[in-house]
Order: C-alpha cells, then sequence, then structure tokens
C-alpha cells in the first residue's frame, strides 16, 4: 500500500480488527512487570474497540538455537563482497559474526533451514484466525548496557531465551511493531509487541497509532 494511502487510514482505528493474544505465551518465562503491561496494553485495545481472540502459539524454544547457524550464514553471503577482503574494516563483534558463518556447512545449514521452515509452520497456523497477534518485545525489561557489549567482542553466551519473541518472526519475513507500555519498579522501560501477517505493515502502524494515542508512555523520556 502507498505510503500516503497508510497515512489516510492510519487514524481509522483498531475497532473489529482480531488481535490475537496467548496468555500462557505473554507470562511463562516472562518478566511478571512486563507481562502485566502487556496484559493491561491489550486492555487498552480492547476498549478501543478490537477484538480480542484467544489462541494457542506453539513452544518455539527448541527452534531458537537454529538462528545461530543461519543469521551468521546469510549474513556471509551478504556481505561477501567485502569479507573477509576487507575484515579490518568491521568492528571486532561482528567481524567474528561473520566467521562464524563462513564456517557453516551446507548440512548444517539444511538442518538449522528445516527447523526454521518448522517454526515458520507452526507459527502460520496459530495465527490463522487473526490478523495480528500481540505479545512482548522480548522476556524482561531493558538492562544495564555498556560500550564494551555494543562494539566488543562476540558474546558467546548460550541463552537464546531472550530472542523468544523476536527469532520466529525473523524466520519468517512476519513484521512486527513494538510500542512502550510502561515501567518497571525501578524505572526501566517495557514495551509490548504486535506481529502482523506478511504486507500487513499500514495495519501494525494503525495499531500502533491507536495505542499510542490512548496512552502516554511514548511521551517519557529520561531526564539525564
Amino acid at each position: 500500500m502507498p505510503l500516503e494511502d497508510i497515512m489516510l487510514d492510519i487514524d481509522n482505528g483498531v475497532k473489529g480488527i482480531r488481535i490475537g493474544l496467548d496468555e500462557k505465551y505473554v507470562t511463562n518465562g516472562v518478566d511478571p512487570e512486563l507481562s502485566q503491561a502487556v496484559l493491561q496494553g491489550v486492555n487498552r485495545l480492547e476498549s478501543l474497540g478490537a477484538n480480542i481472540i484467544e489462541i494457542k502459539m506453539p513452544d518455539v524454544d527448541e527452534y531458537l538455537p537454529a538462528w545461530r547457524t543461519l543469521c551468521p550464514a546469510e549474513a556471509f553471503t551478504a556481505h561477501r563482497e567485502f569479507y573477509p577482503s576487507r575484515h579490518a574494516e568491521y568492528g571486532p563483534y561482528f567481524r567474528k559474526w561473520l566467521e562464524i558463518g563462513s564456517e557453516v556447512s551446507g548440512v548444517d545449514y539444511v538442518k538449522a533451514n528445516n527447523q526454521r521452515n518448522q517454526c515458520n509452520g507452526l507459527v502460520r497456523l496459530a495465527m490463522q484466525e487473526v490478523d495480528a497477534v500481540v505479545c512482548p518485545s522480548t522476556t524482561g525489561p531493558a538492562y544495564p548496557i555498556t560500550m564494551e557489549k555494543m562494539y566488543g567482542p562476540l558474546d558467546n553466551s548460550p541463552d537464546l531465551s531472550y530472542q523468544r519473541f523476536t527469532v520466529p518472526y525473523n524466520y519468517n519475513g512476519y513484521p512486527t511493531l513494538s510500542v512502550p507500555c510502561g515501567l518497571t519498579n525501578d524505572g526501566m522501560p517495557l514495551s509490548l509487541q504486535f506481529v502482523g501477517h506478511p504486507f500487513s505493515e499500514s495495519l501494525l502502524c494503525k495499531i500502533g497509532q491507536a495505542y499510542e494515542k490512548a496512552t502516554e508512555w511514548h511521551l517519557m523520556h529520561p531526564t539525564d
């Protein structure tokens, strides 16, 4: 849809839009303050006229490790014009990521891709009766980060649970939109995520617009 049409349609609200919710998906393994904020956001959308429909999302944790094979391998392919010939111009984190990608075998890639396809099928099945799904953006609130973590060596932590709400939609190319939905007791920001079907970016913008018009979280900024 052309951008001008999206903008004309963006203020029409969420009345009648079918938004899927799986409370177990939203709460299991998720920080309690975050899951509560997400559910409060769902209540706000329902008060605006959205149809909240109970769905059952799949347990995707077993498919997350495949991302560590697929993502670096595909990044290496995308950067093959410049890596490794200009490897010194890359930062240490991404340079190591590309090195890992260069070592992925065809057999390992096929195995990981099969995992991705299985995950895609489960998510597609779960979303077939709704226009969008609401869930957290991550499993916890924002956390402290240092310059070393952003630009230093690659962190090889095996824990991928933090990406439970991002990797599956990275796999299948479903568009997502995250919006602020509250603060922790310590003042750290929380966010919820809307997931749509392919090419439904305009719908997600409409949902996000309606939500932010009815809340004030997006107007809050750090004081220092």
